[in-house]
């Protein structure tokens, strides 16, 4: 019962294939649209493949993970208009079939994964009047319009920083005049410059009659609103520039989140000017102060070193004394302890009289006694409380 379910499941989705197996449809006799397929020889109507040779208009879109067989261009040799949008391309170099489409006019590239844009990429395109390369994520453009014959490009919503001065390959390229007549640079995530916008745009393109910058945001230099915005007020354009320029400025930050239709040369010129010199007279203040400050915490520093030996002087010469003190007193105590009060001199009264001490006091009345006379001071009391009064006519 199983592999019954499994076969059925098998033959109904081998059926929805082969119903899209031919996606690819004529939409007229010139007009040929393939969607989320390959396109192969084996995709296209078989019908209508003789009238191949009379597409003009073709679409191969939201098709980045199908095959694409470079071929089968050969089958048409007169395309104007190609479409490749919503094909996830990241480079259009390596494209089998890139080298089939240099006799078109009209090329659409939107909604894809493009980086970068540069001249090598459109080379070989000498007939190419229209570009649309809105809804990728590109930073930097050559202008390739000075190259080609170009009179229309869509850059919008992309992250454009840079729009660069075009580099010669090998001297083959020449600088033509520039035919631009329309430049949608519309919601551009990237950091636009009014100055790069005059010299690669406005300066050489005398035909350029719509230039939309429209929800953009700007670097608001003083010497891009005095030359370049300038400039762009006074194109001749088919709508006004209060309608097609608009944005916010996000350098420098004393500009940030400026509108730009209300930004004015006095307004950023001035308040620039005084922000530098403000920032200068600053810089110059903190450069004299700085020397003072050292020198200040070198004097400082000097008179808390005195100060500090003073002290630790002081409190040496202080331990000293007290050390010295504690000496003589523990000196002083052996002294006492040694004389105990408990013993007494034995000695009988013949002894005594025969070895009679004189008692003779110092004269040195500057100096302290010194041991000796004071044992004989202590020896000689004692034996005066012990023994008879006894006649003393001995004179010291």
């Amino acid at each position: 019962m199983f592999i019954i379910y499994l076969f059925v499941g098998f033959v109904v989705t081998t059926a929805e294939l082969l119903s899209s197996s031919i996606p690819c449809e004529y939409l007229s006799v010139e007009e040929l649209r393939c969607r989320q397929t390959s396109f192969i020889e084996a995709n296209l109507p078989l019908n209508n493949q003789s009238n191949s040779s009379q597409i003009i208009n073709f679409e191969w879109i939201e098709s980045g993970a199908y095959i694409f067989s470079h071929n089968i261009f050969d089958l048409f040799s007169n395309l104007q208009n190609v479409s490749l949008r919503a094909n996830t391309l990241t480079s259009l170099t390596i494209l089998p079939f890139w080298s089939h489409l240099k006799s078109i006019r009209h090329l659409d590239l939107s909604q894809n994964r493009l980086i970068t844009i540069n001249s090598r990429d459109f080379q070989s395109f000498h007939n190419l009047v229209s570009l649309n390369i809105s809804l990728n994520f590109i930073t930097t453009v050559e202008p390739i319009w000075l190259l080609k014959p170009l009179h229309t490009i869509d850059l919008s919503h992309n992250g454009i920083n840079s729009l660069g001065y075009t580099r010669l390959q090998n001297g083959t390229s020449e600088i033509n005049p520039c035919l631009l007549e329309q430049v949608y640079l519309n919601h551009n995530r990237g950091l636009l410059s009014f100055t790069q916008l005059q010299t690669t745009i406005m300066d050489v393109c005398p035909f350029l009659d719509r230039f939309q910058l429209i929800d953009n945001h700007w670097h608001c230099a003083c010497n891009d609103l005095i030359n370049s915005l300038k400039r762009y007020r006074t194109l001749l354009l088919i709508d006004d520039y209060s309608q097609t320029l608009s944005g916010q400025c996000e350098t420098p930050l004393s500009l940030r989140n400026i509108d730009i239709q209300k930004i004015s040369e006095e307004l950023v010129c001035d308040h620039l000017l005084l922000f530098d010199s403000s920032s200068y007279n600053t810089d110059d203040q903190s450069s004299s102060v700085y020397p003072r400050q050292i020198m200040c915490l070198f004097i400082l520093g000097c008179i808390i070193g005195i100060i500090i030996g003073i002290c630790l002087r002081y409190c040496a010469h202080r331990c000293f004394d007290i050390f010295t003190c504690m000496l003589l007193k523990f000196d002083r105590q052996k002294v006492v302890d040694e004389g105990r009060p408990d013993e007494s001199i034995q000695m009988t009264d013949s002894l005594h009289r025969q070895n009679r001490s004189v008692y003779c006091p110092t004269t040195e009345s500057d100096s302290l006694p010194s041991y000796s006379q004071v044992m004989n001071d202590i020896f000689y009391l004692d034996i005066l409380t012990r023994s008879a009064p006894i006649e003393n006519d001995e004179e010291c």
